[in-house]
C-alpha cells in the first residue's frame, strides 16, 4: 500500500519563523527527526507514515490516526508538548530496544538548549527564515540517509521507548521523572555516529543561539567511514519510494 501524500506550505508544520517560537520548531523538528528515522529503518509499518512535501522536500511523519506505530508514537511525544512549551526539557531519548529496554540497540539523543545566547541577526528575518529552511530540510535528510545506511534491524519484536529529562529550571518546579534513567551506552558494542561538532546526525542553531542536536548511538555500526559513504550516496540519489516493515513493536513513555 503506497503512502498517501500531502503538500504543505512550511507553515502547515512550523512556526512562520522558528525565532519567534523555537519550544514549538524543536517539537515539531523532534517529530520529523524520529517519524524520518522510523522510515529509513523500516520498523513501522508503511500505513503508519505519511508522505508530505513541504515546501518542495519530500518527507515522513506519523499517521496520528493508525494503530501499531504512529498514533501511539506521535502521542507518545506529544505528550511531552508542556515541557517544550515551558522550555524546561534539556533531553530526549528515543531507543529502539530488543528484550531488555535497560540495552537498547539504537538510541536517538536530542539535546536542547533554550536560552539565547546571541544578539539579535544582521540578517532580515527573511534570510534567517531561509537559512533555517535550509538547514531544517537538510539535516533531516542526513538523518535519513543514516538510517537508510545502518544495517539492518533483524529483530522480530521491537520495544521503544521514549525518555526525557528536564533542565535545571524544570526541575525546580517538578522532579525529574522517576523512572528517567539516561543509558550508559558501552563505547566498545554501541558505535556513536556524531562523535564530533561537524559529524551529528542533526545539528541546528536558530539565529540567537538556541539549539538541537542529536546523536546516534548503535549496536550495529561495524565502520563510521563505511557508513559515511553509504550516507553520502544515499544524500545523492533521495528518498526511496516506499517503507516495508513485518516487524511488531510496543511503546513506552516514561
Amino acid at each position: 500500500m503506497a503512502a498517501s501524500v500531502n503538500k504543505d506550505p512550511w507553515i502547515q508544520t512550523f512556526p512562520q519563523h522558528p525565532d519567534d517560537n523555537p519550544s514549538a520548531f524543536f517539537l515539531r523538528l523532534t517529530i520529523l527527526a524520529i517519524s524520518n528515522y522510523c522510515h529509513g529503518r523500516k520498523i513501522v509499518p508503511p500505513q503508519c507514515l505519511k508522505k508530505r512535501v513541504i515546501d518542495g522536500h519530500e518527507l515522513y511523519t506519523f499517521e496520528k490516526e493508525v494503530e501499531g506505530g504512529g498514533k501511539e508514537l506521535m502521542s507518545a511525544i506529544l505528550q511531552l508538548k508542556n515541557v517544550f512549551a515551558t522550555k524546561t526539557v534539556s533531553t530526549v531519548i528515543f531507543m529502539v530496544c530488543g528484550t531488555s529496554i535497560d540495552d537498547p540497540i539504537e538510541s536517538l539523543y536530542f539535546n536542547f538548549s533554550f536560552d539565547p545566547v546571541l544578539q539579535p541577526s544582521q540578517f532580515t528575518k527573511e534570510e534567517t527564515l531561509a537559512k533555517i529552511k535550509e538547514d531544517t530540510f537538510k539535516e533531516l535528510n542526513h538523518l535519513y540517509a543514516i538510517a537508510q545506511a545502518l544495517p539492518s534491524l533483524s529483530v522480530p519484536l521491537l520495544r521503544f521507548q521514549l525518555r526525557y529529562e528536564l533542565n535545571d529550571s524544570g526541575k525546580e518546579n517538578a522532579p525529574m521523572h522517576e523512572s528517567f534513567v539516561p543509558i550508559q551506552v558501552n563505547p566498545h558494542v554501541h558505535k556513536l555516529y556524531g562523535v564530533g561538532a561537524d559529524d551529528l546526525a542533526i545539528g541546528m542553531k536558530l539565529s540567537r543561539g538556541e539549539s538541537i542536536h542529536v546523536w546516534l548511538h548503535s549496536k550495529l555500526i561495524k565502520s563510521i567511514s563505511e557508513i559515511d559513504s553509504q550516507i553520502a550516496e544515499y544524500e545523492r540519489t533521495g528518498l526511496a519510494d516506499e517503507t516495508i516493515s513485518d516487524m511488531n513493536s510496543t511503546l513506552n513513555i516514561d
